[in-house]
């Protein structure tokens, strides 16, 4: 009967046919996945079988080594991730830094000219922001110190002017006692 169920499957132009079967060596039946097909340009047909049992155990075998190629992927996966986390962590302290060391520099500076240390001078090397701002921090501390040094000279002048008037004035008050 299963020969009939087989060929007639082969007729059909083909198929699976499922049932059971004797295991080679024993009288236990399992149950069998079988295939039947007509060889093309003939009246005769081919078949095979598998037992489900060697299916399964097949399955339970490419479920292990796709599990494993599995996690074996997702640990690379999470190994690139982390590490292009890591390097856009250490890329984003980097550029952190760079924009806030100049930045606490001009703002020491600007203390120090504050506190009346004009030779400060800043290295404002680039085309940035930071760099104009260095720079025009330099060229403020330059005009400050001109401008004090200005200063004392018309102030020593005016001590000068003033000192000579006081000098003339003395000199007028004891001639016009005499």
């Amino acid at each position: 009967y299963l020969v009939r169920k087989l060929q007639e499957q082969a007729d059909r132009g083909g198929g699976f046919l499922r049932y059971r079967f004797p295991l080679p060596g024993g009288e236990e039946e399992e149950p069998k996945l079988g295939y039947a097909e007509i060889i093309p340009g003939t009246s005769l047909w081919i078949g095979t079988g598998v037992y489900l049992a060697n299916v399964d155990r097949e399955k339970t075998a490419l479920t292990h080594i796709i599990d494993s190629l599995f996690a074996r992927h997702m640990t690379v996966a999470l190994l690139g991730f982390a590490a292009t986390f890591v390097a856009m962590g250490l890329m984003t302290l980097a550029v952190a830094h760079s924009i806030v060391q100049p930045i606490a520099q001009v703002t020491r500076a600007a203390v120090r000219i504050a506190d009346g240390e004009l030779d400060v001078i800043l290295p404002a090397a680039g085309k940035d922001e930071i760099s104009r701002m260095q720079d025009a921090l330099n060229r403020m501390s330059r005009t400050l110190k001109h401008d004090i040094e200005l200063i004392q000279k018309r102030t020593d002048y005016a001590e000068e002017q003033a000192r000579i008037a006081r000098d003339a004035l003395r000199e007028t008050e004891v001639a016009n006692r005499e």
